[in-house]
């Protein structure tokens, strides 16, 4: 199988962003045990139970968004499926083994050298800060519901002018040899000289040129120079010249092995890759055919080139790209649905994750189609999103929300249970894991970043989109939108087919919980349970 230079990169960026998020997790539980006093063992045997499930279903719900890729019937995303399972299978089992073993066996020294962070911790203002804001979401859910959408909305209506493009010579840098070359060739011969459009020829017989071979192809030469973009057309049916240059055309453009096929090669006066470029390949595409409907019993004509390639390859995968999406979000929902068994709470994931994605799009088109990226943050401009990038940005971000999405659901669940009442619920599931998720993206957006500033601008869309959908993930979705959403569904959250919504039921007395202020008794054993 090839390997694209795709998959290095990838692999990097989501192995590190899902490795740090599976270990964050897995200790953020297990010091929560230590601190109820349970010993190390007993500690690790229930975050293997809570944590360690959650890592699991976090890792086959990213998986399975890279499984989708196989969908497309191209090589290049294959090998791009292949390695994000493979790295996501291997972060999720060292996290499940390697990591709980690293874990007792260092013992107390795992918390060495987090001494100076001490007095901070002892003034618990994160702690405070996230019970304020959970106080504040559970009072005014409809208001932050509405403000959420509005800003997720907002981010996705550049998308509405997304363009679809491919990489240009001027998306490589300036500074490189083949830019400078393939400027200087342009500049000298035209653009079109670097990447012809390769028509081949296949006739019926090899004694073609004396049957009225050649009247044919100088009509079908007549018929490409009248197309806007014609720059020249190179064929053996053209008799200007000398008879060395008749002879050296005709030595280059007919087969020594094949005397039945012979090619035209056909120049285009923008750069080859540009949509104009692309859109006379569709036109010449147009004309061949017409060509062979005209005389059924004629030459078979089959256009290629780079070009030809490339603007094919966007068309497999912008033709896939119904089949990719479908398939993930059915996968998805089936997969959240069995391990949150609620059905609304799958929907709602469903919808948010796509208005997640949206709002990434949009925020590509006006780093990168806009030009503002290139304005404040010195990024390439680009005429329009690589559809590699659309792809694998909508797979990877909607298996990376998943991860923060169990992480909190996970919480909410589990507090859910044990007291049937969702605004508790709600405060305590983010008290115990917004700022696990809070810490988690900021490390993961580090690490999209450092690619976002790369000299690939594939990379660098890649890197930016990935990186502003967690940040959009992680403050406007968790922190807002999911619990806003929570509290309003309130029992019927967790409602799943054959199974009656729990209704809500009250603590013991002097544990009674008001929706609006916990008592004392309520509030301590909420913040050890975030802490």
């Amino acid at each position: 199988m090839g390997i694209t230079f795709f998959v290095p990169n990838l692999v990097t960026m989501i192995g590190l962003g899902v490795g740090i998020d599976y270990c964050l997790i897995y200790l953020a539980r297990f010091r929560r045990e230590r601190a109820n006093h349970l010993t190390t063992q007993e500690a690790l045997m229930l975050a293997r139970h809570t944590a360690g499930k959650t890592v699991l279903v976090s890792a086959v719900l990213v998986m399975s968004g890279f499984v989708t890729l196989l969908f497309i019937p191209l090589e290049f995303f294959t090998s791009i499926a292949v390695g994000g399972m493979l790295v996501v299978a291997s972060v999720a089992l060292a996290t499940l083994s390697l990591l709980p073993a690293l874990i007792f066996l260092v013992g107390p020294w795992l918390e060495w050298g987090s001494g100076p962070m001490h007095s901070l911790c002892r003034m618990k203002l994160g702690a405070q800060c996230l019970e304020k804001w959970s106080r504040a979401v559970v009072r005014h859910r409809w208001a932050y519901l509405f403000l959420g959408i509005a800003i997720l909305a907002f981010l996705a209506i550049p998308f509405l002018r997304l363009k679809v493009g491919s990489v240009e010579a001027k998306n490589i840098p300036a500074q490189s040899e083949a830019r400078q070359g393939y400027e200087s060739l342009s500049q000298n011969l035209g653009a079109g000289w670097m990447m012809p459009a390769t028509i081949l020829v296949e006739h019926a017989n090899a004694d073609w040129m004396i049957n009225g071979g050649l009247t044919e192809e100088q009509a079908l030469i007549a018929k490409l120079m009248q197309l806007p973009n014609t720059l020249k057309v190179m064929s053996v049916a053209d008799s200007s010249g000398s008879r060395r240059e008749q002879q050296m055309r005709m030595g280059l453009l007919t087969s020594s092995s094949d005397p039945t096929q012979n090619i035209i090669l056909a120049l285009s006066r923008n750069d080859p890759q540009s949509p104009e470029s692309r859109a006379w390949l569709d036109q010449i595409t147009q004309v061949l055919q017409e060509t062979e409907k005209a005389n059924p019993n004629g030459p078979h004509y089959s256009l290629g080139g780079l070009p030809a390639v490339t603007h094919t390859a966007d068309n497999v995968i912008i033709g896939a790209l119904p089949m990719v999406i479908a398939a993930t979000l059915v996968s998805t929902f089936i997969l959240l649905t069995c391990f949150m068994k609620s059905l609304l709470v799958s929907l709602k994931a469903i919808a948010l994750n796509l208005l997640c994605v949206l709002a990434a799009y949009g925020f590509q088109v006006i780093c990168f189609q806009d030009g503002w990226g290139a304005k404040l943050f010195h990024l390439y401009p680009t005429d329009g999103l690589n559809t590699v990038v659309l792809v694998i940005c909508f797979c990877a971000l909607f298996g990376l929300s998943m991860d923060y999405e169990v992480f909190i659901l996970s919480a909410v669940r589990e507090s859910w249970l044990d007291n049937h009442n969702m605004d508790l619920a709600v405060q305590e599931g983010l008290l115990r894991v917004a700022g696990i998720i809070t810490s988690a993206a900021v490390i993961m957006i580090a690490v999209f970043l450092s690619f976002a500033f790369g000299q690939v601008v594939e990379i660098e869309q890649l890197g930016v989109g990935l990186s502003f959908a967690v940040l959009l993930d992680a403050t406007v979705i968790r922190l807002l939108l999911v619990p806003a959403i929570m509290l309003l569904m309130g029992r019927w959250a967790f409602w799943y087919p054959g199974h009656k919504p729990p209704t809500a039921e009250r603590h013991p007395r002097g544990h009674h919980y008001h929706g609006e202020k916990m008592s004392s008794s309520d509030e301590q054993r909420t913040r050890i349970g975030g802490l």
